[in-house]
């Protein structure tokens, strides 16, 4: 039986609490130095409605040259990010009117901020929110302190172990982008879409039975890159290698676990939930892989956009009873648990527009300043094209460069049903650009520009140094000069200027 999720340990040290000393102390925890990750274990994490449950802002204050950090969408973010880079080493400043007093605290306040740093609500992208949870294997600490005014400043130093390298997840980024650019999505349907990235992550991957007995030696099967790259994962690389995938393609997506136990011993397993036509419903490529490995293809998808009493069909324990956090929390009884389906995906169903083939005219358009709202084709699966009574079209982040959506929704008999697509805004032609020098002494020199139009952010003075061009200076949209300084005499200097546009995905 395919249900093994890695036991996942942490090592905590406790410092002293006189600012800036250090002794460690071994944590008083589940066995002596060694703490269980909470989420595995089945700790609450998600509080409060779907309308109010808002990730606040972190307080700030300056201490001694470092700006800390209250808990709040700042910390958390920067947490985050350092995950996803797979950094080792992270130090945070952390802000709080309490003082920790015990290892138990220091315990708690780590995996309070791992919580918080891998929060769903905070998700922005495929690598954050689950997947940088399940990505991490263990992790330590070290703690210093001080009080001023009331508040203790907290210079936390967090060690992290993960399941994989950054060059391994640069090599994951470069097998997802492959596979999705080999996808023609505006000729395929949701329903064709999330069944190709079940069968791919199927047909690269195969059970690595070895894991559980040496997790060391096979750390990489409890990743993506054991289940895309070296074709060898448990349940949580399947997981994590799925969720990956549906997120890159705009699908939502989670990763469900549970605990149980198994011959006496307890254990735990990983699949997916994910959303098509607004609704979510379970994926276990792990078990469907299984019967596949096994000479029962024609059951390969026994757990693919399936209900509950599908993904539970062959349980012969709790397999896919999920943990506490998913049905206690409100955040995701609200957001997830209330929109899984009662019956399995009917990918037969002609009125259900995440069976249809959804097109619009164009992938790339012109940025113009205004909205760009392109008109859509959709094609049922019987070949049929729907008018404009039968479906419509919401917009949204279509006017400034980057990724907009368009979202199809139903009318009529159509009603209820939906699905998206995305199209790039790129930049207009700014015209021709000139830049020459203007006046200069021993040590500086001023440069000058013909000002550009497009509604660019700015220019980037560059200079060639070191057989590279590297950044000097940037300048205002409404500056036409810049004067370069601390320049060698007698010595021949090259510049060059580029004007650039901010996106929300960078310039």
């Amino acid at each position: 039986m395919k249900n093994l999720l890695s036991v996942i340990l942490a090592l905590v040290m406790l410092m002293p609490f006189s600012a800036l000393t250090q002794l460690s102390v071994l944590a008083d925890t589940v066995s002596t130095g060694e703490q269980q990750n909470p989420f595995y274990a089945g700790r609450e994490i998600e509080t409060g409605s779907l309308e109010e449950y808002t990730v606040s802002a972190s307080a700030t204050r300056i201490y001694g040259g470092e700006t800390y950090y209250s808990d709040g969408k700042q910390l958390y973010t920067m947490l985050s990010d350092a995950l996803q880079k797979r950094r080792s080493e992270v130090t945070l400043y952390y802000l709080s009117p309490s003082r920790i007093i015990t290892t138990i605290g220091l315990v708690d306040l780590g995996d309070h901020l791992f919580d918080g740093a891998c929060d769903d609500a905070l998700s922005t992208n495929s690598v954050d929110g689950d997947y940088v949870r399940w990505s991490m294997s263990s992790w330590n600490a070290k703690l210093y302190q001080t009080n001023y005014n009331d508040y203790y400043y907290y210079k936390i130093i967090l060690n992290y172990s993960y399941y994989d390298t950054a060059d391994e997840e640069n090599a994951v980024k470069e097998a997802v982008k492959s596979f999705i650019n080999s996808l023609d999505t505006y000729s395929m349907s949701d329903y064709e879409i999330i069944k190709r990235v079940h069968d791919y992550i199927c047909s690269k991957t195969t059970y690595n039975y070895n894991a559980s007995s040496n997790i060391y030696l096979y750390s990489y099967s409890y990743s993506a890159y054991g289940a895309l790259i070296k074709g060898s994962a448990v349940c949580q690389g399947y997981s994590l290698a799925f969720y990956r995938i549906c997120k890159e393609l705009g699908f939502n997506c989670r990763i469900i676990t549970s605990t149980y136990y198994y011959d006496g011993y307890e254990t735990g397993h990983a699949w997916n939930l994910v959303c098509i036509n607004d609704r979510y419903y379970y994926v276990d490529c792990t078990w469907d892989d299984e019967l596949i490995d096994t000479g029962k293809s024609e059951r390969g998808y026994d757990f693919f956009l399936v209900d509950y009493d599908g993904i539970t069909a062959s349980d012969k324990s709790t397999e896919h009873l999920p943990d506490e956090q998913y049905y206690d929390g409100e955040y995701y009884n609200t957001k997830y648990r209330n929109k899984i389906d009662s019956e399995s995906y009917d990918s037969t169903n002609e009125k259900l527009l995440s069976n249809c083939v959804i097109t619009p005219i164009a992938r790339r358009f012109t940025y113009t300043g205004g909205e760009i709202c392109p008109p859509i084709k959709v094609t049922t699966l019987s070949g049929k094209l729907l008018s404009t009574n039968e479906v419509g079209a919401w917009y949204w982040s279509n006017v400034n460069l980057g990724t907009a959506t368009v979202c199809a929704y139903g009318k009529g008999e159509y009603s209820n049903s939906y699905s998206s697509r995305y199209f790039t805004i790129t930049p207009a032609k700014m015209g021709n650009m000139w830049f020459k020098s203007g006046s200069r002494g021993d040590t500086y020199l001023t440069v000058e520009w013909n000002a550009m139009g497009g509604g660019i952010s700015g220019y980037y003075i560059e200079e060639y140094k070191d057989n590279e061009w590297k950044w000097v200076k940037t300048a205002g949209a409404n500056e036409t000069s810049a004067k370069l300084t601390s320049l060698k005499p007698a010595r021949a200097h090259y510049f060059r200027i580029r004007a650039y546009k901010s996106t929300d995905e960078g310039n």
